[in-house]
């Protein structure tokens, strides 16, 4: 049994009670009425009316306390309801926030490649502009400045090829059939 039906039937009994020792209260109250009356008789009206009116407050004060309980009992529902709704949302700012942690890791690992292709673009650009220098030297007719440039840019273009070569297998450029691959080029 429960407290709340506990209570209520405690309750119960104390309204049969009450309404047990009023109607035997009122019965003597109506039969002295009839008869002539002693000290000792009248006495023990009153403190049985005493008696009614104490038991009529505890039964009050029983039936406030039990609806106070049950008030408290629906705050005590709704504040569990409220901690679920905060653990819910703080497990969703936490999924959320290693979301955003993923996502700026993917972000700075873009950025490093980014940064890796623009070294790649310079340095195949510095070694092709110097290439185009060279050839423009040779078709003017002076050889000595096309080899002091290319002297110049042999450093740079071995690295442009080794950039090329690599990138080349990462992407599984494919060869021209005897070893090399069909976009390399030599300085």
């Amino acid at each position: 049994m429960t407290r709340i039906q506990g209570t209520h039937w405690f309750a119960a009994g104390l309204a049969i009670a009450i309404g047990v020792t009023v109607g035997a209260g009122s019965f003597l109250y109506v039969r002295l009425q009839n008869e002539p009356q002693d000290g000792a008789i009248a006495q023990g009206t009153e403190e049985l009316q005493q008696q009614v009116q104490h038991l009529q407050q505890q039964v009050a004060a029983s039936e406030s306390i039990a609806s106070e309980r049950d008030q408290l009992r629906q705050q005590v529902s709704e504040l569990e309801a409220q901690l679920q709704d905060r653990d819910r949302l703080q497990q969703e700012a936490n999924d959320l926030q290693q979301q955003l942690r993923d996502r700026q890791q993917h972000i700075s690992e873009l950025e490093t490649q980014l940064s890796q292709q623009q070294d790649r673009i310079t340095t195949v650009g510095t070694c092709m502009e110097g290439a185009i220098a060279a050839l423009n030297r040779l078709i003017q007719g002076d050889e000595t400045k096309a080899i002091t440039i290319v002297g110049s840019i042999s450093q740079t273009c071995q690295a442009a090829r080794d950039l090329l070569e690599a990138s080349n297998e990462s992407n599984d450029v494919p060869s021209s059939g005897d070893g090399e691959t069909v976009n390399s080029v030599y300085f």
